[in-house]
Parts: structure tokens; C-alpha cells; sequence
């Protein structure tokens, strides 16, 4: 991925990796995610399912639900994922921490609408959280 000023991380940017297939990995094994968004000056932080399909992030929601409703019009969303894979206890609370791996996002929301690619996406997502499960439903 293409290192930006938006992107850059300052703080143990050694700890960070703008690899694709290290970010690939995380959004491939994560469940969930959290789209952030600004709707009439307030923010916004909605928690929901996803799944990557080739470049693309697809966002699970309904059509009906508030939030997708706002995103719908293309504007500037911040989607993070994030996996905790340990906490690391230490004598002193100063020492002590988290083992995360995470992914930040700037991106806009667009619609699907074409049938078959929905559909495609579905397929996606289902298989993602529960392999097999669309054979059997």
C-alpha cells in the first residue's frame, strides 16, 4: 500500500507494515470492523461484519439501517479492523500491553445494486464467517 501523509504512522513506525499481503491476512481473518463517518458535524462509529473480496472491502448491512443509509451518498468514511492476539502482563502496569495486529482505512462507501454481484458478496461473507454454511442454507 502507498504510504501517505494521512497513512503514515509516527508513533513505533517500526512496528507498522504497509505490506498488502500482511493487510490482506488481517482483513481475511477478522470478523468485524468499524466504519467511522461524520453526519452533520457529529462522528459516528458503527461496529458490523465485512469481507474482502479481491481489493474490494464489502461492508454487511441492510439497506435499511441508519448508517448505511448515510454512507450510501459517497462520502469520506475511516474503517478500522483489529485482532488482539495477546495481552502481555508485566510486573510494572507501565511495561504491560496488548499484541494487536490492526488495519486502518480511508475510503468512500459505494452501493451495490446489481443482483448478481450482491448476491456474489453474500456468498463471500457467508463463507467467511461460517465455511460450508452456503451450501447448506
Amino acid at each position: 500500500m502507498e504510504k501517505t501523509d494521512r497513512t503514515s504512522i509516527s508513533r513505533l513506525a517500526g512496528r507498522g507494515s504497509y505490506d498488502i499481503h500482511q493487510i490482506n491476512a488481517i482483513l481475511d481473518e477478522a470478523l468485524l470492523c468499524t466504519v467511522s463517518y461524520v453526519e452533520q458535524g457529529r462522528p459516528f462509529s458503527i461496529p458490523t461484519g465485512f469481507v474482502r473480496v479481491g481489493n474490494q472491502l464489502v461492508i454487511h448491512g441492510s439497506v435499511g439501517s441508519h448508517f448505511m443509509r448515510q454512507i450510501a451518498d459517497g462520502r469520506d468514511l475511516c474503517v478500522v479492523i483489529t485482532l488482539l492476539d495477546g495481552l502481555v502482563l508485566a510486573r510494572s502496569i507501565f511495561d504491560s500491553s496488548m499484541n494487536y495486529r490492526s488495519v486502518v482505512l480511508f475510503s468512500k462507501a459505494v452501493t451495490v445494486d446489481a443482483l448478481e454481484e450482491k448476491r456474489k458478496y453474500f456468498e463471500a461473507y457467508t463463507e467467511k464467517v461460517l465455511p460450508g454454511r452456503w451450501a447448506d442454507v
